[in-house]
């Protein structure tokens, strides 16, 4: 009787988690996680940039970025988490209004403070800021609506505003720290 009780929680627990992972942050022009919208219609790549139209300081980072490219609906991806995401533009290939963000696997974003920037560039407004706060680097991110009637995704890039040390920093500290322990110790005797 305990074995038949423990199968139906491992179930249950397995369709839980798979209901989780089918589950998609959905975003449209006027949703929740809007931070701001301009007609600033070229990168927005400084930190002045950043600061002047979208009241964010210090610049976040570009952490994946995928263009609308030729006629497959599937796009153009670069950043350093490139091959981690792909992004499916729909409605037409050419000429999107919507689009599909979607993990593929290997290394995924720690987004404590991620931003999501949808770009068109020539309607109004240019581009939409939404901040992604509980996003976990995994969910699908839905984007639906955008620019339906005149204008259409040109790119989709995803900030990271988190500092996070790079592998090579984190190992020269490391070692720097260990050679402070040992210059300690000799001094000790």
């Amino acid at each position: 009787m305990k074995r038949i009780g423990c199968a139906v929680a491992v179930v249950a627990v397995l369709a839980l988690l798979d209901v989780r992972a089918a589950e998609a942050l959905n975003i449209t022009p006027a949703g929740p996680g809007l931070v701001a919208f301009t007609d600033y219609n070229s990168t927005i790549d400084t930190p002045e940039e950043w600061l002047i139209y979208l009241g964010i300081s210090p610049e976040p980072a570009l952490s994946y970025k995928s263009e609308v490219s030729g006629t497959t609906g599937v796009g153009n991806d670069s950043g350093p988490f490139a091959a981690s995401y792909q992004t499916i533009f729909s409605n037409t290939a050419t000429d999107p209004s919507d689009a599909l963000i979607t993990y593929l696997g290997g290394s995924a974003m720690g987004c404590a403070s991620c931003y999501l920037l949808v770009k068109d560039g020539n309607s109004s407004p240019a581009q939409y800021l939404f901040s992604l706060a509980g996003w976990n680097g995994t969910e699908d991110i839905s984007l639906t609506g955008f620019w339906p009637k005149g204008g259409a995704i040109s790119n989709v890039a995803i900030y990271n505003a988190t500092t996070v040390p790079e592998p090579a920093t984190l190992g020269l500290l490391a070692v720097g720290m260990s050679l402070a322990a040992v210059r300690r110790r000799r001094g000790q005797r």
